[in-house]
């Protein structure tokens, strides 16, 4: 899986660039400021069709102009593709090979990506909310019906809490909203078990290689539901039954995977709570490591590797155990604002693109 070249128009700091990469190791060195996380986002955007900095459209268009377009030639499946996003106020368009796309499905997961910022330690800090964000990427990344399957979710979700909020309830009507909404989450929670289930396979055995073999981590995924029912339609059905009249009361769905939580845990403990920042920074980069494994292992190639200004925050020993990793099979882009203090032969083999003088105008 590969990204060839790359053209931006009135993106970020960017009026108009071209960029042309390597199938290997790319190094981005610039000052703060001059756009090396802007290309970095440019690259995510074809992969997922959202930033992992915003989610406001308008961000990522240049101060003055109307729209931003991003234009990328990648390689992957066997198959060669030109992908095309376009960004206004009036929302996002994407094309595939000039074909353009009414549906995200058919946009999202073509080129699949890691991308690891020093601001990942969310996925400990952060709410259950960006860890349910961070499943439901990823799993849409793999899986174009997964993300098909949540958009009905959500949809369906949206729909019933705004009839929840209705003067007069039809309880029949209701009922038809709660069975739909719990088959789409059905599909959603399996699908859901089995990611969660592999990655914590795969983060086991990257943070062995990362850190003590006398600490362990682990992540499981945490449901409102009770997953170990032998009839699981009809404990969820149950569940809404019993929340029917605390729902209309508040005007919303008490219960459902809009709710989930993933648990990651250092030695048994909540690593939010117990992990030392260095700790939390070696869970968050096994996390990483086993999504690189976990994607290979689904689609048979490996995504493209993101790291954005992170070899500044690992020490010495993460650095080069994450650099160690890099290899033919993997592209990779790392931006740094110096070549300083690298001296892995990864670096020194790497091909450099310099970034300089594009100040951040917003």
């Amino acid at each position: 899986m590969r990204i060839s070249q790359l053209t931006l128009r009135q993106f970020r700091n960017y009026p108009k660039a071209h960029f042309q990469f390597s199938p290997g190791t790319n190094v981005i060195v610039g000052q703060n400021a001059n756009g090396k996380t802007n290309l970095i986002e440019a690259i995510y955007l074809l992969s997922v069709a959202k930033s992992f900095r915003t989610r406001i459209n308008t961000e990522m268009v240049m101060f003055d102009t109307s729209f931003a377009k991003i234009e990328g030639d990648v390689d992957a499946h066997s198959r060669h593709y030109h992908l095309e996003m376009v960004l206004s106020q009036e929302g996002k368009r994407a094309k595939v090979n000039g074909h353009e796309m009414t549906k995200s499905s058919d946009f999202v997961g073509i080129i699949n990506v890691v991308v690891f910022t020093p601001d990942d330690l969310f996925l400990i800090k952060g709410s259950p909310r960006e860890r349910r964000r961070f499943m439901d990427i990823e799993l849409s990344k793999l899986s174009n019906s997964y993300l098909y399957h949540f958009n009905q979710f959500s949809h369906l979700l949206k729909e019933r809490n705004l009839y929840l909020k209705s003067e007069k309830i039809d309880p029949v009507y209701l009922d038809v909203l709660t069975s739909q909404l719990v088959d789409e989450q059905l599909i959603l929670i399996a699908r859901r078990e089995s990611f969660v289930s592999k990655l914590n396979v795969e983060a086991q055995k990257a943070y062995a290689r990362i850190a003590s073999q006398k600490e362990s981590m682990t992540v499981t995924y945490q449901s409102g539901f009770d997953l170990t029912a032998s009839d699981l339609r009809q404990s969820l059905m149950h569940t809404y039954a019993h929340d029917r009249e605390r729902d209309i009361r508040f005007g919303m769905t008490h219960h459902g995977i809009h709710k989930d939580d993933l648990m990651i845990a250092l030695n048994e403990r909540e690593a939010h709570l117990y992990a030392s920042q260095g700790q939390q920074r070696s869970i968050v980069l096994a996390l990483k490591i086993a999504l690189l494994q976990l994607i290979f292992d689904e689609i048979g190639e490996y995504p493209i590797l993101l790291l954005d200004d992170v070899l500044s925050e690992l020490d010495d020993r993460r650095k080069t155990m994450l650099l160690d990793l890099l290899n033919d099979k993997i592209q990779t882009f790392i931006t740094t604002t110096s070549l300083e203090g690298l001296s892995h032969q990864v670096i020194s083999r790497a091909y450099k693109i310099e970034i300089r003088n594009r100040k951040e105008s917003r």
